[in-house]
């Protein structure tokens, strides 16, 4: 399943925009990156399912390992019988039980999907990183266009005032 990219190009430039305007110093990209990596909700989210899956993958694993069970009973009883009398009656009762699979398919079948669901996740979350520093890289590298942009506006409104007075 592919979660869909909620920001939008334009909306990361105009984030980093604000950024640049905002503070007196320039932001490199890793810082930038850094910042998105936090806060991106496709990266968030494709952790959280590689995390999930990391702990499936585990909960699978266990049905190879041995398992030990011990259960405890006690009961008491009173006894009237007309002919014989009255009297209790204890019993107490203990169960031991281990296991140790040696071969069983169907844990093997379900370690196995376990396997390829995190490997599934974990590709998936390197994709989410990747596609976010395509995104913050055309975000940053728009955002110096926009500026370079402004410059020469300004630059040619300047010389255009100058020639016209």
């Amino acid at each position: 399943m592919r979660l869909t990219r909620f920001p939008s190009r334009k909306l990361i430039a105009t984030a980093i925009t604000l950024l640049c305007a905002g503070t007196s110093q320039a932001q490199s990209v890793q810082e930038l990156y850094d910042a998105a990596r936090a806060y991106d909700a496709t990266i968030l989210a494709a952790r959280a399912q590689a995390q999930s899956a990391a702990f499936r993958a585990a909960q699978t694993e266990a049905l190879k390992r041995p398992s030990a069970r011990l259960e405890a009973s006690a009961s008491t009883g009173a006894l009237d019988l007309p002919r014989i009398g009255s009297g209790d009656s204890h019993s107490l009762g203990t169960i031991a039980r281990g296991s140790y699979p040696l071969i069983n398919r169907a844990s093997d079948v379900s370690i196995a999907q376990a396997r390829k669901s995190l490997e599934t996740a974990r590709a998936d979350l390197e994709s989410a990183e990747q596609d976010l520093i395509v995104r913050v890289a055309q975000g940053y590298f728009d955002v110096l266009a926009a500026q370079d942009t402004l410059t020469t506006t300004q630059a040619s409104k300047k010389a255009i005032t100058e020639q016209l007075a």
